[in-house]
């Protein structure tokens, strides 16, 4: 008898998870807040200038922490001795009437940790969305082993 119904509990149990998997919450924003956005109004402004506004080494981490300024729209290429970088943040610049014209952008990079010493390169590429003109930003790091320690 106590077989059977621990067999029956554990079904009814079972199924109720996988209705529960099964079934699908949607949230509904608040239509109340109002979140501040970048907006871009008209053409992308051509890139005028590049450059390396912060580098510091996180001695937590061991890596290399980036922020590039990007005076300027768009797209980059970043590498860390050819390895690309991926930015994990990207904090708008802005300008106009009421503040809410980008005209550019801070850009967060992080290399990966690193395990040895030497000299690495950053080497960003940044392509102008309207002139098309590339602009370029090579640098390069000495990484001692005090630093690694």
């Amino acid at each position: 008898m106590k077989k059977s119904l621990k067999r029956v509990l554990s079904v009814l149990l079972a199924a109720a998870m996988l209705l529960g998997m099964s079934v699908t919450s949607f949230a509904a924003g608040n239509p109340d807040v109002e979140e501040s956005q970048a907006i871009l109004r008209g053409p992308a402004k051509p890139i005028t200038s590049i450059t390396l506004k912060n580098a510091t080494w996180n001695k937590t981490e061991k890596c290399y922490e980036f922020i590039i300024r990007q005076q300027g729209i768009g797209p980059d290429t970043v590498k860390w001795d050819n390895t690309r970088l991926t930015a994990y943040r990207r904090d708008p610049l802005f300008e106009g009437f009421d503040h809410t014209e980008v005209v550019g952008w801070d850009i967060y990079y992080r290399t990966k940790r690193i395990y040895s010493a030497g000299t690495y390169t950053l080497n960003a590429t940044f392509v102008s969305t309207n002139s098309g003109k590339v602009w370029t930003l090579k640098k390069d790091y000495t990484i001692t082993q005090e630093m690694l320690q």
